[in-house]
């Protein structure tokens, strides 16, 4: 096998990030999405010096700034406007899920993403997947897989890996609205306000041009999560005590848009690799979103496994590196998983002055 031939299940950040590197080493991948078309959906991450640097290993060398907003300031307010953190910051960029996708996915061929394949399972010869097989689509054989299919994976479910996913107590609403005079009163600095009880707090994150990220983070015990025609009824409700900033993002946001994230809490799996079948992104490690580690995580287990697949030229070896991902990407995951639920269990409390800042890198 001199040139071997990998399967990605998932065209997100994780799955067209590995796309990007094994690409430009000369390995022949392909993605292989659900969604029927070209989907650049979603609103945006903050990428850290880890996820940067994960991405210049992939091959995306043009500058952050072409496709995002420095973020050079965090600063934590009660409601009432007193400051609990406000700290100067170094490698953060808030950037769109949209450019973010457009920049890994430039210059790849349009061939090597097949739109419309909904994953349905794995067909599994001696602890090897041989195929991988789809709803309406036929099956796809190739000397490695890569589940890169999210949060709620198919392909962690076909490896019958050994994990207990549970429904994470702190969920997010997120939305995005273009709103220069909020952006431009943010400038570089990433602003959220907290609930003096706890368990309630607003995050403002100017984006490129007149874009800014809002996501509310609240406790599901205590407030009960929202149906999507219910969102504005939580924001009347629960957000009345918040600053005049924060009523300017909700009102000026079209009421369609705000998602509500139901977070999920769990251990990376036992194993990351089955075989020949390895996951990345939230397939393999999903974060609670107070890490800011997401993005960035995913981007880095995609750099890794590129270069290690690219130097494979044996079933053999494709094995021997999937271990070694496995072996190093494991223990790093679960360290961001650990730091979110303390960051979380903070977050439920009342505010003090000793709460961490979540930007978490290594």
């Amino acid at each position: 096998m001199n040139h071997p031939r990998i399967a990605i299940i998932g065209g997100g950040v994780a799955g067209m990030a590995l796309l990007k590197g094994l690409h430009d080493r000369g390995v022949d991948a392909r993605v292989y999405e659900r969604a029927s078309v070209d989907d650049r959906r979603g609103f945006g991450f903050l990428l850290l010096e880890n996820g940067l640097r994960a991405l210049r290993t992939l091959g995306v060398s043009c500058d952050p700034r072409e496709f995002g907003r420095c973020i050079e300031r965090v600063l934590f307010c009660t409601t009432s406007g007193e400051v609990l953190i406000d700290k100067a910051v170094s490698g953060a960029v808030a950037v769109g899920r949209a450019e973010l996708l457009g920049v890994i996915g430039e210059g790849l061929p349009a061939s090597k993403v097949h739109t419309g394949h909904c994953f349905h399972g794995m067909r599994w010869i001696d602890e090897e997947a041989c195929y991988a097989e789809f709803e309406l689509q036929a099956p796809v054989h190739a000397n490695a897989f890569v589940g890169a299919d999210g949060l709620h994976s198919r392909c962690r479910g076909s490896m019958q890996a050994a994990c207990d996913p549970r429904p994470g107590r702190v969920r997010e609403i997120v939305s995005a609205v273009e709103l220069p005079s909020l952006a431009k009163a943010l400038g570089s600095t990433f602003t959220k306000f907290m609930a003096p009880r706890g368990g309630l707090a607003v995050g403002l994150v100017p984006g490129i041009g007149g874009r800014v990220i809002w996501f509310v983070q609240y406790d599901s015990e205590r407030f009960a999560t929202p149906e999507a025609d219910q969102v504005c009824d939580f924001f009347e409700e629960h957000l009345a005590e918040f600053p005049a900033i924060v009523q300017a993002a909700i009102v000026a946001t079209n009421p369609s848009t705000p998602h509500v994230w139901r977070t999920v809490d769990m251990d990376p799996p036992e194993s990351l690799v089955r075989g020949n079948l390895a996951l990345i992104g939230d397939a393999a490690h999903p974060l609670l979103p107070f890490t800011s580690q997401g993005a960035n995580c995913a981007l880095e287990d995609a750099a890794m496994l590129a270069e290690s697949l690219a130097a494979c030229d044996s079933d053999a070896d494709l094995r021997l590196a999937m271990r070694a991902y496995d072996l190093a990407r494991r223990p790093v995951a679960q360290r961001f998983v650990d730091a979110g639920r303390e960051i979380a269990s903070q977050f439920l409390q009342p505010v003090s002055d000793r709460i961490s800042l979540p930007l978490v890198n290594r």
